[in-house]
């Protein structure tokens, strides 16, 4: 997951604005591959993060995605 922010109108970029937000939800790293602390393991995923998928090719990815639930 891809932890977005967005201030009213953008996706913010500065990665001093960035990391201040990042520590206000004790996050350290705005990528999550893996959740190693029981805060990314608990962060719900909001709506403008973003889901990074790999795949072997588009058949297999296809097959999975339909698995996907969003709420």
């Amino acid at each position: 997951i891809k932890v977005v922010f967005h201030d009213k109108e953008r996706i913010i970029i500065d990665a001093k604005e960035i990391k201040r937000l990042l520590q206000q939800e004790n996050l350290t790293r705005d990528v999550i591959v893996n959740p190693i602390t029981e805060t990314e393991i608990n962060r719900p995923v909001d709506e403008d993060d973003h889901l990074i998928v790999f795949a072997t090719n588009r058949k297999t990815l296809e097959k999975r995605v339909q698995n996907v639930v969003f709420d």
